[in-house]
């Protein structure tokens, strides 16, 4: 795998492995939150990882879209950049989201930022969605950002954000702000039903850009989904596509879409606690989908809304009462989607995505088709009861499928990673400064093992032994399962 995917508990303060050195420095939270750091790794190959340091240093300054003197959760962060990403081809410009509105475009030679979309049209402001929703829940606003594989022949790129219906005004698109924005003919579309109480909805755009060389946005808008969502956390919002994928592929522009499950899976309503299992709603899902209906036409078939395509071979499009966009399913907050390459055999790669935990488990997952993640029956490598509390797993690990009364007649399904995989898991255990320990869980395939020993045993440890004045160094074994 040419990719190596961590992840690491959430803490009250960043911490910096300094070079050279066995500990780590503190730095107050947020130092970085009005500016851009790169990180230049010295790892190159697994054995490397023994000397490993980073160095980080300022690169760009942002724009501030806080309040100096803000004193809401989200004011009080200068900016909350959520996506960075590079120009298809590896052009000189930069492409940057930031939750409260704004869409840049940065000039890697001179710095400069252009506003090239704002999605902040709040009261006062000069954006396009009047109902853009970003006061409150720290996953909000302008959630998702990706480029179209194809982006510098089609100008295509597509944007998740949030809205939330109760707020004033249309949920239609203003272009006063942005008049090379052509909103003839564009309309919104039904959103998806989500069981129980709802707050917000998750939207995902199609733009085409007619002339994508310049940092002027002119072209059209399509609106390709909406779905309901039961709170204002854990949304609709990282996308990414196959970077392996050719044309001529059956991955080609085929794009993979995450959906939290609302906080559905730990709400106190019990009724609604299974919507990450259920295959009737989109909550708590891996989505697979063709957004251009031009592309794969006789191997996709076209969406109930008509707005996109749904390849063929997605796990349940012959299930009945499921939701035929379903790839994965049984995470609770799936926000970061990554591919893990094998430059030797691209075939091989796999996608990677980073689960936030609900008190105990951060976990990083490869998916697999139609494999269920287990939340909010499972979490890491435990039961996770009605209460929100965690219990060993039992002795036979497998779950009843879930939802409307067809699906619940199903064969029931063990956990992916029993069923369809032998894994190795790494475990890092960490006491926090208050509350109880939380650990890191992750799943990394056989055919790897010494990279795992050789992260577990230069990486890990010394994490654990650095942030615990030594503890037992056992706490971070990689262990069979």
């Amino acid at each position: 795998m040419g990719e190596l995917m961590t992840s690491v508990p959430r803490r009250s303060a960043t911490r910096m492995r300094k070079p050279g050195a066995n500990g780590f420095t503190r730095r107050a939270p947020g130092i970085l939150s009005a500016c851009f750091a790169v990180v230049l790794s010295a790892i190159s190959t697994p054995i490397a990882l023994a000397q490993a340091t980073l160095t980080i240093e300022d690169y760009v300054v942002m724009p501030m879209t806080g309040r100096v003197d803000g004193k809401a959760s989200n004011e009080l962060l200068l900016a909350r950049v959520n996506t960075l990403r590079e120009e298809v081809g590896g052009a000189n410009r930069l492409f940057i989201s930031d939750l409260n509105g704004p869409l840049y475009i940065l000039d890697k030679a001179t710095k400069k930022f252009t506003v090239y979309l704002d999605f902040n049209g709040n009261p006062g402001k000069k954006g396009i969605f009047r109902k853009l929703t970003i006061e409150q829940g720290y996953g909000n606003g302008l959630n998702g950002f990706y480029l179209d594989p194809d982006y510098a022949a089609n100008g295509k790129f597509y944007t998740t954000h949030i809205e939330d219906p109760a707020l004033p005004g249309s949920n239609l698109p203003d272009n006063s702000g942005f008049p090379s924005l052509n909103v003839t003919g564009y309309a919104t579309t039904r959103a998806i039903q989500t069981p129980g109480p709802l707050q917000n909805e998750g939207v995902l755009i199609e733009w085409t850009d007619s002339n994508p060389s310049n940092a002027t946005f002119e072209g059209t808008a399509r609106e390709l989904l909406r779905v309901q969502l039961n709170t204002r956390s854990h949304p609709l919002g990282d996308l990414i596509f196959n970077p392996t994928a050719r044309r001529g592929d059956p991955d080609w522009r085929v794009l993979y879409l995450e959906c939290g499950d609302g906080a559905s899976g730990e709400s106190r309503i019990l009724e609604i606690r299974s919507n990450p299992q259920r295959l009737d709603t989109l909550e708590g899902k891996i989505l697979r989908i063709v957004p251009d209906l031009n592309e794969h036409p006789t191997s996709s078939t076209v969406s109930e809304n008509g707005r996109y395509r749904i390849p063929n071979d997605n796990p349940f499009v012959s299930t009945p009462g499921a939701r035929k966009e379903i790839w994965a399913y049984g995470f609770r907050n799936p926000h970061r989607l990554n591919w893990a390459i094998d430059s030797a055999n691209p075939a091989n790669s796999h996608l990677i995505v980073n689960s936030v935990g609900l008190h105990t488990w951060e976990t990083a997952y490869i998916v697999h088709k139609g494999a269920n993640y287990g939340y909010a029956l499972r979490e890491g490598n435990e039961l996770l009861k009605q209460d929100n509390s965690t219990a060993p797993l039992p002795e036979i690990d497998t779950i009843p499928e879930d939802g409307r009364a067809e699906l619940s007649r199903d064969p029931v399904r063990t956990r992916p990673e029993r069923r369809r995989l032998s894994w190795q898991r790494l475990r890092v255990q960490r006491q926090c400064n208050s509350g109880p320990s939380r650990q890191v869980h992750l799943h990394r395939p056989d055919d790897r093992p010494n990279l795992v020993r050789q992260l577990q045993g230069h990486a890990c440890r010394r994490r654990w032994e650095a942030g615990n004045g030594g503890g037992d160094s056992r706490s971070a074994d990689a262990l069979e399962r």
